[in-house]
């Protein structure tokens, strides 16, 4: 199968979502190292063929992120020529929104509580990416365009609760959907200190934890305090 995805995989591009369904789907089952090893290749494989498919794909799963889904997006950082790549549409994901069709898109009480679902997911992706590199060159390469991107999606998360899956529909919602556990804001931190610590920000990184900057940046109250600490 991945000779198939090397060779043919450029003629994929409609089967890439049931591929990557198909994968997922085995993964909780299939745990022996070198076979779980194949599943997670076989998406950097069709990554190379069709980038921007697979991390639709990917970003379509539901928050909270799940260990498989988390695991696959870190596949996507062991080649770092392909990771650069990724990180770069991430970015433009987290900036440029797509507007989720079946979604809630009044301006209810709810929605403005919630987070939206692709920047939040982006940034999940991009903590799982950058965790995966082995080099910090790429990081500190992107560091200009990842740091104010994420920095405002903080910003943007604050006090925000996790997004409904997909499918969810007003009916739904007015029935008393659980909402998803997770605090989004804490979410989007995680990876802006991923990123500042495989930037090769560690003295930094271990400066703004003996500060208590997150914290600060995470509380309403004192956000604006502890983005002050950040950029200064």
């Amino acid at each position: 199968m991945k000779i198939i995805l090397k060779e043919c995989g450029g003629a994929m591009l409609d089967e890439v979502p049931d591929i990557l369904a198909i994968l997922y789907r085995h993964m909780p089952t299939i745990q022996e190292g070198s076979l779980r090893q194949f599943l997670v290749e076989a998406v950097s494989i069709l990554a190379h063929h069709h980038q921007e498919a697979v991390i639709s794909s990917l970003l379509s799963k539901r928050l909270p992120m799940d260990s498989d889904t988390a695991e696959l997006w870190r596949s996507l950082g062991g080649d770092p020529l392909l990771a650069t790549q990724v990180l770069r549409a991430l970015i433009e994901k987290i900036k440029t929104p797509a507007r989720t069709e079946g979604n809630i898109t009044s301006e209810t009480e709810i929605d403005r509580h919630l987070a939206a679902a692709e920047p939040l997911s982006a940034t999940c992706a991009i903590f799982e990416v950058v965790s995966a590199l082995q080099s910090s060159k790429a990081v500190r390469e992107l560091l200009p365009e990842l740091f104010p991107v994420l920095l405002q999606q903080v910003s943007q998360t604050l006090g925000q609760k996790l997004p409904l899956p997909t499918r969810s529909s007003p009916s739904e919602i007015r029935k008393g959907l659980q909402l998803p556990e997770g605090n989004p804001c804490r979410l989007s931190i995680k990876a802006l200190e991923s990123v500042l610590f495989k930037g090769g920000n560690e003295r930094l990184v271990r400066a703004l934890r003996k500060q208590r900057t997150w914290t600060l940046v995470e509380n309403p109250k004192t956000h604006h305090e502890g983005v002050c600490l950040l950029v200064r």
